[in-house]
């Protein structure tokens, strides 16, 4: 819109996040979604662990790892889709490529643990997800979120009559589904 200031006329430009196409703000909202729901996922299983005495196996910690990895990517993601719009293609694609491939982890991690529970192993003690969650040394950081309580065998927590780890599993691969579909439709645009 035009002021007009005597017989001069001065334009007013909108922000810059009025010249926004309404598929970046899609974009941003996947972005706040998936980091929503990662994060309020792993609040949900501490919850869990501690109204209802479930203690975390360290492929539940590895899980849990992996989901504010997503969450944090994710949200990394849509603030600086907010913050600047008209990125290059190349920057849009590093945070959904790097979510795909964390939730594709998480998918893996699902599985072993899976695994663990199946084939009647008392302890996860020298699994891949114990020296990852030991070298990471987050246990001692935040004991809460982080320390290995539980084993694999007795990690079987049910909510609503499926395996927490169902579950977990389909959070990973509902962010997995949502992320690679983002790619393939940012790559079919060119």
């Amino acid at each position: 819109s035009c002021c007009q200031v005597g017989k001069a006329q001065a334009t007013i430009q909108p922000p810059v996040a009025a010249h926004l196409n309404p598929k970046d703000l899609m974009h941003s909202k996947l972005h706040i979604f998936v980091a929503l729901i990662a994060a309020g996922s792993v609040a949900a299983a501490v919850w869990l662990q501690t109204a209802y005495d479930a203690p975390p196996c360290a492929w539940c910690i590895l899980q849990r790892i992996i989901l504010i990895a997503i969450a944090i990517v994710a949200a990394g993601a849509a603030i600086q889709d907010m913050q600047d719009p008209f990125r290059e293609r190349q920057r849009t694609m590093t945070a959904p490529c790097l979510i795909l491939g964390f939730s594709i982890a998480g998918i893996a991690a699902v599985a072993a643990q899976i695994s663990a529970q199946h084939t009647a192993t008392i302890s996860c003690a020298q699994s891949l997800a114990t020296y990852i969650v030991e070298a990471s040394k987050l246990d001692r950081l935040w004991p809460l979120l982080f320390e290995i309580k539980g084993s694999c065998a007795t990690a079987s927590f049910h909510l609503a009559g499926i395996p927490l780890v169902g579950l977990s599993g389909m959070l990973f691969a509902l962010i997995g589904y949502l992320y690679a579909n983002y790619l393939k439709n940012r790559h079919s645009r060119g």
